[in-house]
């Protein structure tokens, strides 16, 4: 076995680790066997972001071959399903978030498919690209934050096409991502979750609607 190969066998088990060890994926096996606390309930929220990052750091390019991340992303998606198969046990406050990272993993590997059979349609060339927005999502807050105006907006109708229909969740989603130079995966899904919280509703929008409260008290 030459260093490379070493290397990029190190690289993908360390991969597995991270997506199957996950804080959230911890919780939600807690769960199984004994209740969570109201904390550990509101951590899971922040654990889910921290999936998500996980793998979205899995596809950058150059990290793992379309091999080795199919295996990898496979190998969470099946846990990820074995656990939701215990639904009667898991909390429905974690259902609607459980939900939202299975199908996530299924969507990039459904991607990372059309990738290695559509390279051509999957890799546009830079100059066809739209240009970058010059905002970017400070640290602290989540493409989920973004999700609760979305949610709201789309729903309300704040956001209309040229023809005067309202807009989808998907187009509202990708606009609002563009804006901030970030990726929104399956926002119906990311949509869903946001809707279904259990805990902290409106957490993004309770932190805005207190900014603009204490602003006009100057």
């Amino acid at each position: 076995m030459n260093m490379n190969t070493c290397k990029t066998d190190i690289a993908m088990s360390r991969n597995t680790r991270t997506l199957e060890k996950n804080r959230f994926v911890h919780l939600v096996c807690l769960s199984l066997v004994q209740p969570l606390s109201e904390r550990e309930l509101c951590e899971a929220e922040t654990s889910y972001e921290r999936y998500v990052g996980s793998v979205q750091r899995l596809l950058v390019p150059g990290r793992c071959s379309p091999a080795d991340t199919l295996h990898t992303l496979a190998r969470a998606k099946m846990r990820l399903v074995r656990l939701r198969d215990a639904a009667a046990k898991v909390p429905s406050e974690l259902l609607p978030l459980l939900d939202a990272a299975i199908e996530l993993t299924k969507f990039e590997i459904r991607m990372i498919h059309l990738r290695v059979v559509h390279p051509d349609i999957m890799n546009a060339p830079e100059d066809a690209r739209c240009p970058k927005s010059p905002i970017y999502l400070a640290e602290g807050f989540t493409p989920t934050d973004l999700m609760e105006l979305v949610a709201g907006m789309q729903g309300l109708g704040v956001g209309r096409l040229i023809d005067g229909s309202k807009a989808s969740v998907q187009t509202f989603a990708e606009a609002v991502a563009w804006l901030f130079n970030v990726r929104i995966r399956n926002p119906d899904q990311a949509r869903h979750a946001v809707v279904n919280r259990k805990l902290r509703l409106t957490r993004f929008l309770d932190r805005l609607r207190g900014y603009l409260i204490e602003e006009s008290r100057k």
